[in-house]
């Protein structure tokens, strides 16, 4: 059974309720947006908590550095072919500069 309006009734309050979540869904987006530069002024990182640390970055350079395989150094720490990879082009950009 679909909810379509059958009158000119109910075509209106069905468009004042789609009106009302609309404002509602504007109302929790400027609230997170406040909430996390609020946040971000705080000193506070905002978003998906880093795989690796510092330290860890510098112990899987480390270890490529000795003759480690990629596959060996992500065994060792935990994560993903992909984290070694983007970790290592994020070092090499930043070695360069």
């Amino acid at each position: 059974m679909a909810l379509i309006p059958q009158t000119t009734g109910g075509k209106l309050v069905f468009h004042i309720m789609g009106a009302l979540a609309e404002f509602e869904r504007d109302l929790v987006r400027e609230r997170t947006e406040a909430g996390m530069k609020a946040a971000r002024k705080r000193g506070k990182y905002v978003g998906r908590p880093k795989a690796l640390s510092n330290g860890q970055i510098q112990h899987m350079c480390e270890l490529l550095n000795k003759g480690k395989t990629q596959g060996e150094v992500l065994e060792l720490l935990g994560v993903s072919a992909n984290t070694i990879e983007r970790t290592l082009k994020h070092t090499q950009n930043i070695t360069a500069i």
